[in-house]
Parts: structure tokens; sequence; C-alpha cells
């Protein structure tokens, strides 16, 4: 394969215009319409006795309009990133006489290191788990891991790089992410209160995103330690039918101060989250069976998953996993090297963070609908 074949360009980001712009779901039809106080002139629609003001209107899309607020971010960030990474190469290649192409292949493909064979196998052993195959790996199954190991590495060299050329440049970025005030109040917590991050999880205990997303967060509560707390809140999606009591057996191990094991015990049994496997976790972590059973058989707090999931919803949540990160919006199960991104610019603080590359629809994976 030529030099030309292998190029791929490092500030190249057609494939996230067309999935950043997605309909809104949720939301109906506009309600009862509200009388217009005297004197009030702001209309957008009337009627015999009717009236509806655009703060009506306001209040009424605020669901949708969360989402739609923070997916034109998202789009204004990106188009921003391509543009500087642009500038930086071209300045950088104008500075040595050399074309951008030229630069890129010398400081990105040329310092390319081949993926080795053992490393193909280890990750082939490694997620042997997904397969129902017991025998050994296809040769050709071999060669597309070995593929997609350096379509990673080549993408790591390219943000290597880019991060190298807005650190000499001083990049900063002064693009404030929408926010969402989240509510955290009586909900299962990690972290101190004192933690300069807060992340808002809403998650469902069947969606295998979820799982995704609580090892990462277990990645990022490691490294940042008190710096970061991590809040659970239920989103149980209809699909998943054995969600809603698994969501009321993590809150009876709560009652016995267990959420948290308890939360770790059925993710790691996904597949297997009958009222009986649920009893039978709940005796494997400890807890006092006969207070467990009496609770989970009870239903008594299925008013709580139904009340996060009204609250998720007026957030803007509709499907799972969804974060909230200090009120960042995140609707896609994030990377560990993106939530890292994020941390960075939380801790940095808004205004004086170095640009980082967030290419989120390399970094993050599609969530679970709702809907």
């Amino acid at each position: 394969m030529n030099y030309q074949q292998a190029r791929l360009s490092i500030f190249r980001g057609a494939g996230f215009l067309g999935i950043l712009l997605n309909c809104i779901q949720g939301g109906g039809a506009l309600g009862a319409a509200s009388f217009v106080a005297e004197g009030q002139t702001d209309l957008v629609a009337t009627g015999t006795d009717v009236a509806v003001t655009s703060r009506d209107l306001d209040q009424l899309s605020a669901r949708r309009l969360v989402r739609l607020k923070a997916q034109e971010h998202e789009l204004k960030r990106q188009v921003l990133e391509d543009h500087l990474a642009h500038l930086l190469l071209q300045r950088k290649a104008a500075a040595l006489h050399i074309s951008p192409e030229e630069l890129e292949k010398r400081e990105v493909l040329d310092r390319l290191q081949p993926v080795g064979e053992a490393e193909v196998r280890a990750f082939a052993e490694k997620n042997k788990a997904r397969s129902s195959s017991a025998e050994a790996p296809d040769p050709r199954l071999l060669e597309r891991i070995r593929e997609g190991l350096q379509r990673r590495r080549l993408e790591e060299r390219r943000q290597d790089y880019y991060r190298e050329l807005r650190s000499n440049a001083k990049v900063q970025i002064h693009l404030e992410p929408p926010r969402v005030a989240v509510s955290v109040d009586g909900h299962p917590v990690q972290g101190p209160s004192t933690a300069r991050v807060t992340i808002v999880e809403f998650s469902d205990f069947q969606c295998p995103y979820c799982l995704r997303a609580t090892q990462v967060l277990k990645q990022i509560q490691e490294r940042y330690q008190d710096q970061v707390r991590i809040v659970f809140r239920h989103f149980p999606l209809p699909t998943h039918q054995q969600a809603p009591k698994a969501a009321e057996a993590a809150s009876c191990a709560q009652e016995q101060r267990h959420f948290w094991p308890m939360h770790d015990r059925i993710f790691e049994n996904q597949r297997n989250l009958q009222i009986t496997d649920l009893k039978r976790l709940a005796g494997e972590i400890g807890l006092n069976r006969e207070a467990f059973d009496r609770c989970l058989d009870s239903d008594q707090y299925a008013h709580e998953w139904k009340r996060d999931v009204e609250e998720g919803e007026s957030y803007g949540v509709s499907g799972t996993p969804t974060l909230f990160l200090n009120g960042r919006l995140i609707t896609k199960a994030p990377s560990y090297e993106y939530l890292v991104l994020v941390m960075e610019e939380e801790l940095a603080g808004a205004k004086q963070t170095a640009l980082h590359n967030i290419h989120q629809n390399t970094l993050l994976q599609k969530p679970e609908r709702r809907w």
C-alpha cells in the first residue's frame, strides 16, 4: 500500500456532521393553552378565549431543547476543532517549508509502530467471552483485529501530534457548553460532596452500553479520586423487562447500605436478572435475605425508578446511558479517553482549558434508545 492510499487526514471530520443533527424524540402535542395576562403581547398562537405566549412555548419545548442545544454545541465545537487543526498544521508546515501532507507523513505515519502478533492474540483472548465459539480464532479474524488495532494506534498518534501543536500554540477554548441543573439529593453517590466534578448517570441494569459506561466510570474514579463524585439514577427502558425489578433490588440493597455492591453484582449478571437471581445476588453480598426478599416482593421502591424516569425525561434523557458531567449532557456511552478530556476541561475551568481533539463519532458509542 502506498502513501497516498494509507494517508488519512488529521483534521478529517466528515463522519460526525451527519450524525450530530438527529431529530429530537419525545414530547407531545401542545397541551391546553395558557390565557394571556393583561398587557402581555408576545403571542405565538391565539383563538377564541385562548392564547399561547412565547414563554408558554419555551416551557413546553424545554425537554427537547435541552438535547438540541447540546447537539448544537457539539457541532460548533467539532467545527472549531477541525478548523484549528487545519490552521495549526498549515502553519507548522509553512514554517518547515513543506506541504501539510508531508508533515503529516513525517510526524504521524512514519512514527507508527506495527501491531505485534502478541498484541493481536491478547486482544482476541480478552474478547473471547463475547463469542460463543471455543475454537481458536480464525486467521481472517486475527487480521481484522490487527487492522483495527493499527487504526486505533494511528488515531492515537494523530491526536498526540495535534495536542503537541495545540500546546505549542497555547490554544485555549472559550466556547462554554450548555448545562442542565440535575437533582442529586437523596440518590446513591460515590465520592465526596466537595468534589469539583459531579457525574450524574441515568442507567438501566439490562443495558449493555450501561455496563461499559459503569466500567469507564470506575476508571475515572480511580484516576481522579476525591475530585469526582458519581451519582446514580434509574432509567429502565421499556424494552428491558427485568430492568425495573433490578432497579428496585438496588434500592432494597440501599436500605442495608449496600447499594453499590448490589449495583456491581447486578451489572456482572446482566443476563440473569429474574427475581430469584436478584435474591441470590443479595445473599452473595451478605444482605439480610429475609428483609431483602420482603422488600423486593413488596414493590415498595417502584416509585423511585418511576420518579427518576419522569425527572430524567424532563432533563432531556431518552436513552441509556445518559450522563450529566457538571450539567453537561452526554447522550452516548463514553469512552475513557473522552471522559478524561471532559474531566480535564472541567478541572481546568471552561475559560482556561487547552483545546482537545474530541471526535464524538469515534470516541462514543450509540446509546440504547428509550423509544
